[in-house]
């Protein structure tokens, strides 16, 4: 068998196949791709023939010219009705159609009736060439203008052809000779071509969508395709070593055949390796999932037209969920201080139960540290079957609200995570491809800066209200201005009417309205704006002093300390925030009720408790209003700010204030510091704990 049968083999194989694939089904075939189907059997029919003569050598070369002469016009024939589609002029199309026939006639009559000497045929094929060049640049450059990447590609490998015949015949008329080897090579040539040809038949936007070429032969092939030109490299590597080595060339060699062997079997066998050619495949070769027009849309729709009784944060979820017709979705934001996450909103229904058992996910957990490294949407089920490509991630159980199955999106603002989406898994949703991770991990971007803008909206509105807090500060001065003139008139005429029943009258009365005042602006202003020093203090000598200043009111507050420890803080402040967390405990509760403080650990963390059995509050008035400044449900008797103060005061000492309520079951409030250091025996075994722990 020579290599001119091999290569002509080869090309009838290769384009066997494409016709194959690109086979009529009952719902039939546009015109362009029943030429397409037509021209690689042709094709077949073609190399076949040639691969015979070239073991046989069963025609002469004007015979030979009217094969080729017939291949070129079924090629053209398929160009033709690329031109008419693209409204090209009638004459370039009947020139088109009439090329390759007229061509063919011509050499079998050359054949027949010797009319002039056989080589002259060439002048045949050759014509033939530069037709299908000139015909192909036309539709080539309409393609271009249009943004018609698929039509491009098949331009590209009908080019290949033409070009291949352009060069076989060129040098057949110039040197007036047949050249078999440029002639049998032409064959392998053309079987790499039926790669464009079928990228581009797959792509092709307007023609059947039943053509379908299996992911799992592109992929296959493209594998078999890397691999035989790593083994060319590989062989070519060999030789230059044995060439180059001397005496131990033929030693260096067989080294590095066997380790080249070894790295190509580590690359086939590496899951990593074939997940990303898998990707590469898809990407590059397949029509995408997604009409991104219709999603994208779809998804600013929905962000912008908030739904009756539904929630900014409800809307932001909505707007992710749908993409992948999820059921249900709960968000998670991180705090801006202490770097927690909290589920803070449901859908399609918020719960406020389940949100707030779902509890807080502390920065240290591995979930968050494995989102903020990564940056991968999560799939538990994909996590459950195949742990080892999450590092044997680690899932708290409240991230499995939503099932064993459902999905973790990253929100991502300015390279920083903002906080996750937990989606739950539709039924029938199978595994996640590349373009449902990179959709989502878009929005999720998106739906970052969303929330983010209107965090930012919410803290310029507190940033306003602030201001108008200066603003009433100075009122408060020029108050006190004045009652401090009035008092001090009083004195400075005391001297000459003290004896006066009618000034005494008048002073007395002056004096009960300046107390009635400076009483009111004292109670509203309070103490948390005085800011002091940081040092170590104890805890428990702390709960211990607000609660006694509290003693005088019922009810009385228990303290309960099982452990001493010490943390950074004021302690004029610190005995501010916790006195007014009691009071506000012992204004929410009856006379019979209870208020306890307890000091004690929590995962190694200080941790001071105020527990009361008061009215309670619901879940979204601790979630939407509680620590709102300025928000205050006591009238003109507060200001609002005071929880608001408590939280902020206790993150600037990289603590945090947590609350657990149930309305009628009374409120929870937790201190939540960071250790500074611990003095008590009782603690000892807790530490040890947290040492192992950590």
């Amino acid at each position: 068998m020579t290599f001119g049968v091999v290569s002509y083999g080869v090309a009838a194989l290769a384009f066997a196949l494409l016709a194959f694939l690109l086979r009529p089904t009952r719902r039939g075939l546009a015109a362009p791709d029943v030429r397409l189907w037509i021209a690689a059997w042709g094709s077949v029919a073609w190399a076949a023939l040639l691969a015979a003569d070239v073991h046989w050598r069963l025609l002469s070369f004007p015979l030979l010219v009217a094969v080729e002469a017939l291949h070129a016009g079924l090629w053209l024939w398929l160009l033709a009705s690329l031109a008419r589609l693209q409204g090209q002029p009638r004459w370039l199309v009947v020139t088109m159609l009439a090329a390759g026939p007229a061509a063919a006639a011509i050499a079998i009559a050359i054949e027949w009736l010797k009319i002039v000497p056989a080589p002259t045929a060439a002048y045949l094929g050759l014509a033939v060439a530069l037709v299908g060049v000139f015909s192909l640049e036309q539709v080539y450059r309409n393609a271009e203008q249009a943004g018609l990447t698929p039509a491009r590609w098949l331009c590209l490998g009908i080019a290949g052809i033409f070009v291949l015949d352009l060069f076989v015949f060129a040098e057949s008329v110039l040197v007036q000779d047949f050249d078999r080897t440029a002639w049998e090579v032409r064959g392998l040539v053309s079987a790499l071509l039926v790669l464009p040809i079928g990228f581009a038949a797959r792509r092709m936007p307007d023609w059947s969508v039943d053509i379908f070429v299996s992911r799992h032969v592109v992929y296959y092939s493209t594998s078999f395709l890397l691999v035989g030109a790593y083994l060319v490299m590989m062989s070519l590597g060999g030789l230059y070593v044995r060439e180059r080595g001397g005496g131990w060339g033929p030693t260096a060699q067989l080294f590095f055949l066997l380790a080249s062997g070894v790295l190509l079997a580590t690359l086939l066998f590496s899951g990593s390796m074939r997940r990303k050619l898998k990707v590469f495949v898809a990407k590059n070769f397949y029509r995408n999932k997604y009409d991104y027009r219709v999603e994208w849309l779809r998804f600013i729709g929905t962000l912008s037209e908030r739904g009756p009784h539904e929630s900014f944060h409800q809307t932001a979820i909505r707007a992710v969920a749908q993409i992948i017709e999820s059921p249900q979705a709960v968000l998670w934001v991180r705090d801006t201080g202490n770097g927690a996450m909290r589920a803070i909103a449901g859908w399609p229904h918020s719960n406020d139960a389940d949100l707030a058992d779902a509890g807080v996910l502390s920065a240290r957990v591995p979930l968050v540290l494995f989102l903020e490294r990564t940056k991968w949407v999560i799939d538990l089920k994909q996590r459950h079957e195949q742990p080892e490509l999450y590092d044997e991630l680690v899932i708290e159980e409240r991230m499995l609200m939503l099932g064993p199955d459902a999905l973790i999106v990253p929100l991502f603002h300015l390279e920083q995570l903002y906080g996750c989406l937990l989606l739950a898994r539709r039924p029938g949703f199978g595994a996640l491809s590349f373009e449902d991770l990179d959709l989502l991990k878009t929005v999720g971007r998106h739906i970052a800066a969303h929330l983010s803008q209107e965090d930012m909206d919410r803290r310029l509105n507190e940033s306003r209200q602030f201001e108008a807090f200066n603003r009433f500060a100075a009122f408060v001065m020029h108050d006190l201005k004045n009652s401090t003139a009035q008092l001090k008139l009083i004195v400075h005429n005391a001297e000459r009417h003290k004896r006066n029943p009618e000034f005494i009258d008048d002073a007395i009365a002056t004096i009960a309205n300046t107390v009635d005042r400076m009483s009111k602006l004292l109670t509203q202003l309070g103490q948390g704006g005085i800011s002091g020093s940081l040092r170590e203090v104890e805890l428990a000598e702390i709960a211990k002093q607000a609660a006694a200043r509290c003693g005088s009111r019922e009810p009385v507050p228990q303290l309960t300390v099982t452990a001493q420890p010490r943390v950074r803080a004021d302690a004029e402040r610190l005995s501010s925030v916790v006195e007014h967390i009691l009071r506000n405990a012992q204004d929410a509760s009856d006379v019979r009720g209870e208020v306890r403080v307890v000091v004690d650990f929590e995962y190694g963390e200080p941790r001071l408790q105020v527990i009361d059995t008061g009215v309670g509050m619901d879940a979204e008035f601790v979630r939407e209003r509680l620590f709102r400044p300025f928000d205050t449900t006591k009238g003109s008797r507060g200001m609002g700010i005071g929880a608001y103060q408590a939280r902020e005061y206790l993150r600037s000492l990289g603590g945090d204030v947590r609350v657990q309520s149930r309305p009628g079951r009374g409120t929870v409030f937790e201190l939540v510091f960071p250790l500074a250091r611990v003095d008590s025996v009782g603690a000892d075994a807790e530490q040890d704990e947290v040492a192992r722990a950590g």
